[in-house]
């Protein structure tokens, strides 16, 4: 039996960009657990490193390496100029000229992440690209730049990543249908119905939706039953086209706070001449 090869992932992170842009919408601060986590999905992490000046906020310091992100110190320059304040960092031509070194001393890492929304950093994305690479962006989705959306492999707001990876209790068979279409586009492959049970069962062998119970305690009797009760709690959009159907994330990726009761039934032993597909 051949094994599966676990591709590596480089990942660098503009705090300020993310930091400013949270808690200008919600006062909150990034999840690097939650972070760390859900680019885990796509490859071994093997470079994490978050840009920022750790003078100014260096109560994330400790946090930030907890979580496996070495922080890398860019200060930030406060100019006057004729009665107006100007304050730059550089931390967007720091990790261009840091991700350029490791494209090329590491070229064994296949997948690079992004956490930022900000276009300065399309020329890298390009430069990435032409180099076979895939490149994943996650942002706060109102200040991200729609060109950086369009210029990578795979864009997700970060309030997705959050929630995908949420401690509050999680329908499990749910957030197992969004890593696999999650990794389907990261695949650059278009998340077809048909597509997406083969992935979900690379992720869990054991998956089958007949053994998932709806909110009436009954089971899925076929895999669209499955996605469209996904999609009417708001986690998926279908779309057809023709006999194609087609799967994607909604805007929000997480559960309402109220959901039903969907739970794993026991293995059943299937009927003489019966299989559970």
């Amino acid at each position: 039996m051949s094994q599966q090869v676990v591709e590596d992932l480089a990942l660098f992170f503009d705090f300020e960009n993310i930091a400013i842009s949270l808690r200008k919408q919600n006062g909150q601060n990034p999840d690097f657990k939650k972070i760390i986590a859900w680019f885990s999905q796509y490859g071994r992490i093997a470079v994490a490193r978050a840009y920022g000046d750790w003078a100014v906020h260096h109560k994330f310091m400790f946090p930030l390496r907890e979580n496996k992100f070495e922080p890398v110190f860019v200060p930030t320059i406060t100019n006057h100029y004729n009665g107006s304040t100007i304050i730059k960092n550089a931390v967007d031509m720091k990790i261009a000229v840091e991700a350029t070194a490791v494209l090329y001393t590491r070229p064994h890492i296949t997948t690079y992440g992004l956490l930022t929304g900000d276009k300065d950093y399309l020329p890298l994305i390009e430069h990435m690209r032409n180099l076979g690479k895939k490149v994943i962006a996650v942002a706060v989705e109102e200040n991200t730049a729609s060109s950086l959306r369009e210029a990578v492999d795979l864009f997700v707001p970060y309030r997705e990543v959050v929630a995908e990876f949420s401690e509050q209790p999680p329908a499990p068979v749910f957030k197992l249908l969004l890593q696999a279409i999650h990794q389907l586009v990261a695949a650059s492959k278009i998340p077809l119905l048909e597509r997406i049970k083969p992935q979900m069962r690379k992720i869990l062998p054991e998956f089958d939706e007949k053994l998932c119970t709806k909110a009436d305690g009954k089971p899925y009797e076929r895999f669209l039953d499955f996605v469209e009760d996904a999609q009417q709690l708001g986690l998926v959009v279908i779309s057809r086209q023709g006999s194609a159907i087609t799967v994607n994330p909604a805007g929000a990726a997480g559960l309402p706070a109220k959901q039903p009761g969907f739970a794993i039934l026991p293995p059943q032993r299937p009927a003489s001449g019966m299989a559970l597909n």
